[in-house]
């Protein structure tokens, strides 16, 4: 198989190879990840192979992003991007969840349409978004 690919296009690849594996391997353990591994370092030989200085370093035969590619690319920006939107989205739908749980039975939720529960969760989502955007963690408070 052959695809062509420009100068930006390649970096663009490469980025999204690594954010992807970043994103497989990041709470797992070494079981598993190697094949991902693999394939993320395929992608990276070429480009060394395509002489594309400053975005590949080799160590050992394994490639990674050089830091300056990193920070020229935004890769750490979209990091911190997706953990910030990851932890507020999570903390909103667990405590509207939670507090959901409380006010009905498993049983009464089981007999929900899915049209119900959403228009029943609804104030949860909607108070803990709000309070989020208000407050931040100003108010949560571990009981």
């Amino acid at each position: 198989m052959n695809l062509d690919f420009n100068k930006e296009e390649f970096e663009s690849l490469i980025k999204m190879v690594y954010l992807g594996n970043w994103m497989i391997n990041a709470n797992k353990e070494e079981n598993g990840v190697e094949k991902y591994n693999l394939v993320q370092d395929k992608v990276f030989s070429k480009a060394q192979e395509l002489n594309l200085s400053g975005v590949i370093e080799e160590h050992e035969n394994k490639f990674s992003l050089s830091e300056e590619f990193k920070e020229k690319a935004g890769v750490n920006k979209i990091h911190d991007e997706y953990d910030e939107d990851t932890f507020w989205g999570e903390l909103v739908d667990r405590l509207a969840m939670k507090e959901f749980s409380k006010k009905y039975s498993e049983d009464e939720i089981s007999k929900m349409s899915i049209e119900e529960r959403i228009s029943k969760s609804a104030e949860f989502f909607e108070k803990y978004e709000k309070e989020i955007e208000d407050n931040g963690l100003d108010n949560i408070n571990l009981v």
